[in-house]
């Protein structure tokens, strides 16, 4: 995301200086809370959605004991509701899936896929630099992002499916963004080469197409050997990253923005 932000900083919402109010809302609500309410995904269904992983880089590193991480949790998912709520999709319109170190959020396509990218992402990252540079180091926050698009189902125990497995590969990817430091990376994006094509090349405002690289994610899955009823592994490749950086670019294997 290169052109991400600017030297002068976009002008974002009030609501961006108090981002981290524990009792601001309740966390709490997910996917059976929006099933309740009759939005999409009910309970063994399938839906085609937008699917956002987002991961906190070395939320088990040395020094980050239950306390900090508590806090780390916190701060990430009021972050996650300030920027949804003020790119206009909606936090509560979006079920979601804790994943300890981050959260998975299944957004309905009848939500644009493009605001994702823009404006979603540069308030995620306007409440990001503000955490960081108001925390000590150890509560420094660094984000893996990755978007991806596909057909999402859900059971008694949450999302599952192929695209599913998909971006979760993609925001575990090696060398994706790095913690957050003068050599590393605030906020990482990665996307598919799907979304890459249908969304990212076409957007124009903060968010620069250009500033992506493509990476290299490996995927591995199983295919029946010809002739065989034995599975050997496969393995593809090549998606599109960009990252959001405060130091030089981190070396990355997938196709990742980084924007500074």
């Amino acid at each position: 995301m290169g052109s991400t932000t600017r030297a002068d900083g976009p002008a974002y919402n009030g609501e961006m200086t108090r981002p981290f109010c524990f009792a601001e809302r309740d966390l709490r609500p997910s996917v059976s809370a929006a099933v309740d309410r009759g939005r999409p995904l009910d309970l063994g269904s399938s839906q085609h959605c937008a699917i956002v992983a987002v991961q906190i880089v070395g939320f088990t590193g040395q020094g980050r004991d239950d306390e900090v991480q508590l806090a780390l949790r916190a701060a990430v998912f009021q972050m996650l509701i300030t920027a949804f709520d003020a790119a206009g999709v909606g936090w509560e319109e979006c079920p979601h899936e804790d994943r300890i170190d981050g959260v998975l959020v299944i957004v309905p396509l009848r939500m644009p896929t493009a605001v994702l990218i823009d404006p979603l992402l540069p308030h995620l990252q306007a409440g990001l630099r503000l955490h960081n540079r108001l925390s000590a180091a150890i509560a420094r926050i660094g984000l893996r992002v990755a978007i991806h698009i596909g057909e999402v189902h859900r059971d008694h125990h949450g999302f599952a499916g192929t695209a599913i497995n998909h971006v979760v590969r993609l925001v575990e990817t090696p060398g994706s963004g790095e913690a957050p430091t003068a050599g590393g990376a605030e906020l990482c994006l990665i996307v598919s080469d799907y979304v890459y094509d249908s969304v990212v090349r076409h957007c124009r405002g903060l968010i620069d197409p250009t500033a992506f690289q493509p990476v290299i994610a490996t995927v591995e899955e199983s295919r029946p050997r010809r002739g065989s009823g034995n599975r050997r592994p496969h393995r593809r490749s090549l998606q599109w990253a960009a990252a959001s950086q405060v130091g030089p670019v981190p070396t990355a294997t997938s196709r990742v923005t980084h924007s500074g």
